[in-house]
């Protein structure tokens, strides 16, 4: 991940998500809102909310340092999954119909978005904006940027950093608390009450 990379902006989030496919969108609604990265969210099953929850185990940087997160669903996360529901039987709330049904390694299902595949989409609709044609490629923003204008539209809107960190399950000394050893896992409950609304429509 390059230093040199640029942040991305709300006009052009807007601007993406406009012409994005649905599959697309709910990937970015579930990114900005939740602030879970890209393997959160391709990686995200409809069988990961329980009681009101969603459960996500975050892929941190450090080798074999998970996150484990339990995150309420509010109105505006039941909303994203409802309208991610389409004539499409998937397992997975951000899926999509390839042109051509091929089994590809690692793969689970054939509606599921492949890690390189789904950023190399996003980088086509990025560059279809437009936007970004005076900015050199390696300094365009990739999907990852999404999480970091998330966290600063939460700290907008008023909610403490504290709040974002452990939303974005961020290290800190007492994250250790709440990891487990064994067989019985600890879950730590943050939340994520974003208004999507404020950040697709004026």
């Amino acid at each position: 991940y390059g230093k040199d990379r640029q942040r991305m902006n709300l006009e052009q989030y807007r601007a993406i998500h406009a012409i994005a496919p649905r599959w697309m969108q709910i990937a970015m609604e579930l990114a900005v809102v939740t602030l879970q990265g890209r393997h959160e969210v391709i990686h995200l099953k409809y069988s990961d909310e329980t009681d009101g929850a969603l459960y996500i185990t975050r892929q941190k940087t450090k080798k074999n340092e998970w996150a484990h997160l339990r995150i309420p669903v509010t109105p505006e996360i039941r909303d994203i999954i409802s309208r991610s529901r389409d004539d499409v039987v998937s397992p997975f709330v951000v899926h999509r119909t390839p042109t051509r049904r091929v089994r590809a390694g690692g793969r689970e299902h054939w509606t599921q978005l492949m890690a390189n595949n789904f950023t190399e989409q996003f980088r086509t609709l990025r560059d279809q904006t437009g936007l970004f044609n005076d900015m050199p490629k390696e300094q365009r923003p990739t999907f990852h940027e999404i999480r970091s204008l998330g966290s600063w539209l939460y700290e907008k809107a008023g909610y403490s950093q504290g709040y974002v960190q452990a939303l974005m399950a961020h290290s800190d000394e007492k994250m250790t608390a709440y990891y487990q050893a064994g067989h019985e896992q600890k879950w730590m409950t943050v939340a994520a009450e974003l208004s999507l609304k404020s950040i697709l429509y004026k």
